[in-house]
């Protein structure tokens, strides 16, 4: 499986203009609670992956934790165009 997205333009007060590799991954929490770490099921483009979530409460966009993510999956970054999930 290869699936590629296209960077995010985004205005950042910080930074000014930034491209940030943003993804829609679907989640399940069986009590239907907010959560800030906890490990959970996601999927993206329908491949199921065990991994550790947390949640900022800050200018930063939800992030899927490193560890969980980069040992399952080939992640390559064309700069500012696109990145893209292998197996």
């Amino acid at each position: 499986m290869k699936k590629c997205f296209k960077f995010t333009k985004e205005n950042s007060s910080s930074l000014g203009i930034v491209y940030r590799p943003i993804v829609k991954v679907g989640l399940r929490d069986s009590n239907g609670e907010p959560f800030e770490l906890h490990k959970i099921p996601i999927s993206i483009d329908d491949r199921e992956v065990e991994t550790r979530v947390a949640f900022a409460l800050s200018e930063v966009p939800n992030l899927l934790g490193r560890l969980d993510i980069f040992k399952n999956f080939e992640i390559s970054f064309r700069k500012e165009e696109e990145f893209c999930f292998s197996d």
